[in-house]
């Protein structure tokens, strides 16, 4: 029973002593790896100064030189554009111009300018032309002073078909019916010449229902005389016509006096009132 006290203890010694040298040896591989790991590390943040200075003196002549440490490799890589972003340029790039470049195409754009420059051609204004009448020429001040005293000329000959009638309504007889007259229906044969009954300065044309093509003239001091039933005008807007001078044609009537025939209607007018011609003419 002894005996066997005894080996138990002893086989126990002996597992004590290998669970120690175990330990121990564990211990020791662990310090190792540790002086080895911080070695290492040391290592990384090393850098050779004298071949740093070599790779600077060979970046200003052109060459490069690979740098050896890890550290510095890695600084290098960070440094570097991985997906090429430095050739796009976006909104907060400037655009800025080689000087050397600019002064030598400079010459050459200047050259294709001036050999490209069309020659300046001379510009004559006809007056008499209808499309190069400007409202500067309509509203350029004529001297025209109509009054009173003058006597207008017959634009055309022929019988007064319908008086000029605003205190009392007349018969037309196309409309069958009575109406207050504001000019003179004159009878004349399509074709007549029609005459500028006094001085004046032609300042509007255009096509009415009624009186079909019509002529406005200022004839001045607030008097206006307005032509209509006409055809092939031969006057211009801001023309200044002479009594006697033709104006146009009589034309076909509307329908507004197709009873009563071709004629000239003759509408004068001071200010903002009708006036009688026959009040005015010889």
């Amino acid at each position: 029973m002894k005996k066997t006290i005894r080996k138990n203890k002893g086989n126990r010694r002996q597992y004590i002593t290998a669970a120690a040298v175990c330990l121990v040896s564990a211990v020791s591989l662990f310090a190792v790896y540790e002086n080895n790991k911080n070695a290492d590390l040391q290592e990384n943040y090393i850098v050779d100064l004298t071949e740093i200075e070599e790779n600077r003196q060979l970046a200003e002549s052109g060459e490069g030189k690979e740098v050896t440490t890890n550290q510095a490799k890695a600084e290098h890589f960070a440094d570097e554009d991985m997906f090429g972003w430095d050739n796009v340029m976006d909104a907060t790039d400037e655009v800025k111009e080689d000087p050397e470049t600019a002064v030598s195409e400079e010459p050459e754009k200047q050259i294709q300018a001036e050999t490209e420059k069309p020659e300046e051609e001379e510009i004559v204004l006809n007056i008499e032309d209808e499309s190069v009448i400007t409202a500067d020429a309509i509203t350029k001040p004529v001297q025209l002073a109509f009054d009173e005293s003058q006597k207008m000329i017959w634009p055309v000959d022929g019988n007064v078909i319908l008086n000029y009638s605003m205190d009392k309504s007349v018969y037309f007889p196309t409309l069958k019916q009575y109406r207050y007259n504001p000019a003179l229906v004159i009878e004349s044969a399509e074709g007549t010449p029609v005459l500028a009954s006094a001085r004046g300065q032609v300042i509007h044309i255009e096509e009415q229902e009624e009186t079909g093509t019509t002529l406005i003239m200022d004839l001045g001091n607030d008097y206006r005389m307005t032509y209509g039933q006409l055809k092939d005008v031969c006057v211009n807007a801001g023309k200044v016509v002479e009594a006697g001078e033709t104006i146009g044609y009589v034309a076909s009537p509307t329908k507004y006096y197709s009873v009563e025939g071709s004629n000239l209607f003759m509408k004068m007018a001071h200010g903002n009132q009708t006036a009688n011609p026959m009040e005015y003419l010889e």
